[in-house]
Order: C-alpha cells, then structure tokens, then sequence
C-alpha cells in the first residue's frame, strides 16, 4: 500500500501549486484531505460518483448517511436545490463562510447538506476545482474527527491520495447541521454554533434620517448594554439612514455626548438603508413616524417588525439637545431588550 502525499501549506497564504495540484487529483477522481475551520475533511468531486464512492469506502460509512457538499459560491446552490427558504437566506447571510451545514431539499427531491467554509486553504481548493466538493471528516466513521493533519494520517494513510497539512484547525469542533427541509428547522448536529445562537439570534437596524447622530447613538447605547449582559453573539446591530450618503463619520456633539457615557463612535460611518436591509432584519427601531413610511413604502411586509421610538432629531442644536437624545434613547432601552427577549 502507497502513502498519502502530504504537503505542509501556510493557512495564511497557501501555495498556488500545492492547490492546483490537489485540484487536479481531486478532478481526476481522486481524494484529497484538507482542513476546513472545523475538522479535517476527506474531499472528492461532487461530480464524480465513484471518487465519492471511495469515501464510503474508506470511512467505512454506512451508505445511508450521505456526505455534505463545500461550495465557494451561492451561485452553485442554484444548481441543486430546488427552494431556498427565507429562513435559509437568513442563516447564510449571518453564518456564511464558517461552521454552518445546511440541509437543503434537492432538485430531485433528496435532501442535501452544504457549507460554505471560512478557513483560507478550503476556499482556495474550491476556487481552484470550480466544483463543488464532496466532503466527509477525514477519519474511519465511528473515530473522533481530526483537527490536525497527523490525526487524518493515523486513519487514513495509503487510503487518500493527498493530505493538504495546514497545521491545526482553529475551531476544533465539527459544524452545526441545520434541516431546512423541515418546519420548523431541526438542528441534527450541535456543533460550532449553538442552539441558541441559530434560535436567539437576531438582526436589528435602527433607523433615522443622516444616520450621524441618533441611529449611531442607539446603535452604540445598546451594543454596550449587550456586551455587559455577554449577549453579543447574538444580537447583530446596524444603523442606517433613510436620507444618508456612505462613509460619513457621526456628528460631534454625539460623538462627545458618548464619550461622556463611556461608548466611543467615533469610528462609525453611515449607511443608507436600503431593501434588503430591510428584508433581512428581525426588527427595526425608528426614530420618527416618517422613517417607518419610508421602510414600508420600500417593503410593505415588514410592517410587523417595525417599532418606532419616538426621538427628535438634535441635528443643529447644542449638546444639551444631544444629551436629551441620549437620554429618550435609553429610556426606550428596556422597550428595546424586552422585543429582543433579553433579560
């Protein structure tokens, strides 16, 4: 029995070669193992049957557990799968890259799991094959999945043709397995990402009008409050503004109010708001009744998910008029957390 080649690579700035290279095995039908930021992977061609075929093989897998799909672009879901559920856009948008299978219902009817991979040497293979890659942990099935390359050698030596060894895998715990194809979703896997991050969490936009004072402080007010109750990784907060340009920095009243509060957005540089913000948010907090008609007008269906706040626009005044704008904005903060279910 021959021994798997292996070729050390930087995670940081793979070698070219070494990627064309593996491509080419893996175009020819042939198994390549390589790390995602989960585990070790064994990959073949999507397209090729019998290169899968061997996986099954040399994993010993049972045959009624098919084997996941890396894609390096949403295009390549077009190809296979029949529906995307809103629900499923949602997750990609949030999850994708990184450690997220999703099970998806085919074109012919079976259901199938994809994930996008964040780690550098997964991207670049894909982008080199320009094919989707059949990709199963890279261990005899049953044995704990590897995170470094001399664990893939320990299983599978003489049985793969290349290793690809980019040192030790940076999350160390295989990815979450969502079904979609199912309502409401089931998680089959709690992996990287738990439970409650795919339940809880949510993706709220506050809304004004130059997005340079009153968003930006709401923004910055409930982004300091979450960190303190270390729920940050499940709230995504942005700000934006129904009459904004983009890239400008907040005003320096509200700048200096902040300061003074301890919250620093000095770094902040406006946004418009546009439809698919809209679309992707779980809620929106407005500031004034004009704000709200401009988003329904833009998507009328998102009347549910919008709250308005009921702040005056201190654009023009003096800091006082800032610090009662800091001061309406936190006293609608237990408005806020309650809608956020956050204690």
């Amino acid at each position: 029995m021959l021994s798997t080649k292996v070729i050390k690579v930087s995670s940081v700035y793979p070698e070219p070669k070494t990627i064309k290279q593996a491509a080419g095995i893996l175009l020819n039908g042939g198994l390549v193992a390589f790390p995602t930021e989960t585990v070790y992977g064994v990959g073949a061609s999507f397209l090729n049957k019998q290169a899968i075929e061997k996986i099954y093989q040399i994993k010993k897998r049972k045959k009624d557990k098919p084997i996941p799909i890396l894609v390096g672009e949403m295009r390549i879901l077009d190809d296979f799968v029949s529906v995307l559920p809103r629900i499923g856009w949602k997750l990609i948008n949030r999850f994708w890259p990184g450690p997220l299978t999703l099970i998806l219902k085919g074109k012919n009817g079976d259901k199938i799991g994809f994930r996008m991979p964040s780690n550098r040497i997964s991207q670049e293979l894909l982008s080199m094959a320009n094919v989707p890659i059949a990709v199963s942990s890279a261990n005899i099935s049953g044995s704990p999945s590897p995170t470094t390359a001399e664990e893939v050698l320990k299983d599978l030596n003489g049985s793969i043709d290349m290793l690809i060894d980019g040192g030790p895998t940076s999350i160390k715990v295989e990815s979450t397995v969502v079904d979609l194809t199912t309502f409401p979703l089931t998680i089959l896997r709690e992996g990287a990402l738990s439970k409650e991050l795919i339940f809880k969490f949510k993706k709220i936009i506050f809304v004004c009008t130059g997005n340079i004072c009153r968003s930006p402080m709401a923004e910055g007010l409930l982004r300091n409050k979450i960190k303190q109750l270390g729920k940050n990784k499940l709230i995504e907060i942005i700000s934006v503004g129904v009459s904004a340009p983009l890239g400008m920095q907040a005003s320096r009243n509200a700048v200096e109010v902040m300061k003074q509060e301890g919250i620093d957005i000095s770094g902040h540089k406006s946004r418009p708001l546009d439809t698919f913000l809209i679309k992707d948010a779980d809620l929106i907090f407005v500031m004034e009744p004009k704000h709200k008609e401009v988003v329904l007008a833009n998507v009328p269906q998102a009347a549910s998910k919008v709250h308005l706040l009921d702040i005056s626009d201190p654009i023009g005044g003096e800091m006082e008029a800032y610090r009662q704008t800091l001061n309406s904005l936190k006293d609608r903060l237990t408005k806020i957390l309650k809608l956020l279910e956050i204690d």
